[in-house]
């Protein structure tokens, strides 16, 4: 028969060593420790990328680039890409930053926390593709052409 006070306490049942349990949510916590450091290193590279991308100088390439697809001549650049440009130069490092502090909070607490980087990343595309949004709406001639052909433009045969 076992003793009574060592139910429910976690111990082995001759009363020493520590718990398997406990044992084993460590070393799921090392476990999350080294996915979560791996993704936020990757999320560095990817932050540093999607900063880049969102620069108006590939703003602008990618519109030029619809611009041509569509058959609308010339690429006119609007005004207002400065500020869609800064905005993602500001808020890609500022989720990086939010979601690896808290992070780090919850590692130091002793629980779980490698989701935080992906939804980081997820919250990133998000942004990204605001940013995107945005400089396509700035171009209201773009948007006429995408809801008449399609978005992707319709593909022409040639007889």
């Amino acid at each position: 028969m076992t003793n009574p006070s060592n139910h429910g306490e976690g111990s082995q049942p001759n009363g020493s060593g520590p718990s398997p349990v406990r044992g084993r949510r460590e070393q799921l916590l090392r476990v999350d420790r080294l996915y979560g450091i791996t993704l936020f290193a990757i999320g560095v590279f990817a932050t540093i990328n999607m900063m880049l991308a969102s620069t108006e100088r590939v703003l602008v390439m990618t519109i030029a680039h619809f611009y041509e697809q569509y058959g609308l001549g010339d690429y006119v650049r609007p005004e207002g890409l400065a500020a869609i440009e800064w905005a993602g130069i500001i808020l890609h490092p500022l989720n990086y930053a939010i979601w690896l502090y808290f992070s780090v909070r919850r590692w130091r607490a002793k629980k779980f926390t490698a989701w935080f980087a992906l939804m980081g990343a997820l919250l990133a595309w998000i942004i990204s593709s605001l940013l995107m949004a945005a400089a396509v709406i700035a171009h209201p001639g773009l948007i006429d052409a995408m809801v008449q052909q399609g978005f992707p433009p319709a593909a022409t045969t040639a007889p």
